[in-house]
């Protein structure tokens, strides 16, 4: 606690003589020995970011999807993981489903550009017949 001395009245209300002066060479007396003190906590530092969560493990089926090129992702309601690869004939022009390796999407008359696909989708079928597909 640092105390100033003023030269001149005390505020109002107080008495001249309430106010202690301690000259600035003396040495503050020291604290109780029966005073808890509270422990200084470590500093934390604003900018510091949070260690980076750590990688979950990779499945046998993660690492064979990775490796032929696909892409590992969840999927519809119960977030089930699965192997999403790009197809070689995408957007390409289709007719019907043996036109393509993937699925031919009926309303844009092309080649899905990934497989499996999710969700429900027009497709066409190898007789070129268009039925909904859906699959979650």
């Amino acid at each position: 606690v640092l105390l100033l001395a003023c030269q001149g009245t005390a505020p109002a209300g107080l008495a001249p003589d309430a106010i202690a002066v301690t000259p600035l060479d003396t040495a503050a007396p020291a604290p109780d020995a029966d005073t808890p003190h509270p422990k200084p906590k470590p500093a934390v530092l604003a900018d510091t970011p949070a260690p980076p969560e750590p990688e979950a493990p990779k499945s046998a089926g993660q690492m064979l999807c990775e490796k032929s090129k696909g892409q590992w992702l969840s999927a519809g309601d119960t977030g089930a993981n699965y192997c999403a690869s790009l197809t070689r004939d995408g957007g390409k022009q289709c007719h019907k489903k043996s036109d393509c390796q993937g699925q031919c999407l009926a309303r844009s008359g092309t080649c899905s550009p990934i497989t499996p696909l999710y969700g429900c989708n027009d497709i066409l079928e190898k007789d070129g017949g268009e039925v909904t597909m859906c699959i979650d």
